[in-house]
């Protein structure tokens, strides 16, 4: 009896434990919800209506537009579109609104204004898509070709540029505006491949300055020295003997080496320009004496042939000086002026 009386006392003097308190339903599940569905969607269209668009936003942004019936997702729509158009706004906002319009009822407004705000910003891609899909639900509409194709020669995409132009029938009211796009899209890719084409002559211009500075740096081998006035005294002969003369047969004579010769690269060209300026019934007489300093290449081949065996008595242009023959003392002058030593 006892017992049951201290059991009773625990249980009368036990504190009765609170209801669960129902978790908090969020504002936008609430317009879905079929006990008040227009409770929450006049808190929305009141936001509307005060033009806080962020607030707007930020209450559907979680949002799956599949929970709701086709007339909620179309009412949402409008009222993001309608701040994705409002003045002075945000254009990332405006952009976020107009993209969250889409995903709740895609329109032909909402694609066209998501388009255009994309591309404000910069967002050429995007620009794109939201331009195709309108493209493909309107596929007869040359405006939005027009549209299609002043951000294809932004992009300087010419053939489909063009492509989109031409595709505008003449019987169409954009046709005009057509021609005048293809009218300047010509000039816009003339001017731009001319443009091309001088960075590519200056490109091509730098690359070869380049690479004779790194040729001019590089030393000249008793090889290399051999083989250009070898072929220089060939040539100045041959041009006198009105012969045609392959001169590189000469070039077995001189030796397989890589050894440097002490000459400057620039200063290779000498003996030619040397010899050219020289008459003709002098060159033969003048190499033997150039041969020590100006042409000293030639100093370095084991036989002193200054035509191959196989020249032909071949009429060529006669490129030397005059019909008369220098003196001793212009010669002795030339080669001092050249740098040498008149031995």
């Amino acid at each position: 009896m006892a017992r049951a009386l201290v059991l009773s006392f625990l249980l009368t003097a036990a504190p009765t434990p609170p209801p669960p308190t129902p978790p908090s339903t969020p504002v936008i599940e609430a317009v879905a919800t079929p006990a008040a569905p227009l409770a929450r969607l006049e808190d929305l269209r009141a936001l509307a209506a005060n033009k806080s668009w962020d607030e707007l936003y930020l209450s559907v942004a979680a949002a799956d537009p599949a929970r709701f019936d086709s007339a909620v997702r179309g009412e949402l729509a409008r009222l993001l579109l309608t701040g994705a158009h409002a003045d002075d706004l945000d254009r990332i906002l405006a952009l976020s609104l107009a993209e969250r319009s889409l995903q709740f009822e895609e329109s032909d407004a909402g694609l066209l204004r998501a388009s255009d705000l994309a591309l404000a910003i910069g967002d050429q891609p995007s620009a794109i898509r939201s331009l195709e899909r309108a493209m493909a639900r309107r596929p007869t509409d040359d405006r939005l070709r027009l549209r299609r194709a002043q951000i294809a020669r932004a992009q300087r995409d010419w053939d489909k540029a063009e492509a989109l132009y031409s595709a505008v029938a003449a019987a169409s009211d954009s046709f005009a505006a057509a021609q005048q796009g293809l009218t300047q899209l010509k000039a816009e890719r003339e001017q731009d491949e001319a443009m091309g084409a001088e960075a590519a002559q200056r490109d091509l211009m730098r690359r070869r300055e380049r690479a004779e500075k790194m040729i001019e740096a590089l030393p000249v081998t008793n090889f290399e020295l051999c083989r250009a006035h070898t072929i220089a005294a060939c040539e100045a002969i041959a041009t006198c003997k009105k012969l045609t003369a392959n001169c590189s047969l000469l070039l077995d004579s001189c030796p397989d080496s890589r050894a440097e010769s002490g000459l400057a690269r620039k200063e290779l060209p000498i003996c030619a320009n040397t010899l050219a300026t020289i008459e003709c019934d002098a060159r033969e007489m003048v190499i033997g004496r150039l041969s020590g300093n100006v042409c000293r290449g030639l100093s370095l081949r084991t036989e002193r042939r200054l035509l191959p065996e196989d020249s032909q008595k071949t009429p060529v242009t006669d490129d030397s000086k005059g019909e008369k023959g220098q003196t001793q003392g212009e010669i002795q002058r030339l080669i001092q002026q050249v740098g040498g030593n008149g031995v």
